[in-house]
């Protein structure tokens, strides 16, 4: 499952879309962890140790596992209140840049966090860009400074796709 939240926020920062913080539900209280569980005690705390590595930057709220299922709006609300108890919801927690112009180097930067390069593709389409992740495509525009101007390369590093323009 934490795959699938890492795929997921590559795929949410690929759309232009932040994520301001993570939810981590179903986490065993330690008195559930007693007996028959308790095999499942180092799984559940290397599972917690993998996402507090990998969303390090994005404040994390951890549930435990709820005694009735999160679908009825009285008892989302009441799981909300919980969460939020310290924060203001309206408030933005985390903020990163998701896609950055750095016209003195002839370059555009991407953040995709969590993308492997071998599942990278970059296409330029007359005005635009088409960076893939996987099964996801977004085209970009073209920032203006960059108009007419050919990919001259691109490298993957530390989450970041950096593509350059020819001068």
């Amino acid at each position: 499952m934490i795959s699938e939240a890492k795929r997921n926020f590559t795929c949410l920062y690929l759309y232009h879309y932040n994520v301001e913080a993570i939810i981590v539900n179903h986490v065993y209280p330690e008195k559930a962890m007693e007996g028959y569980f308790n095999k499942w005690v180092q799984a559940q705390e290397e599972a917690l140790q993998e996402i507090n590595r990998s969303f390090s930057e994005v404040p994390r709220f951890y549930v435990e596992l709820q005694q009735k299922e999160l679908r009825t709006l009285v008892v989302l609300s009441d799981l909300g209140e919980k969460i939020f108890k310290e924060y203001d919801p309206n408030e933005v927690l985390f903020k990163k840049e998701i896609y950055e112009v750095r016209q003195e180097e002839n370059c555009l930067r991407i953040y995709l966090p969590f993308a492997d390069r071998d599942e990278l593709c970059l296409e330029q389409e007359q005005r635009e860009l088409a960076v893939g992740v996987r099964n996801e495509k977004r085209r970009f525009p073209i920032p203006p400074g960059f108009a007419g101007k050919e990919i001259d390369g691109a490298k993957f590093e530390d989450g970041y796709l950096s593509v350059r323009f020819s001068k």
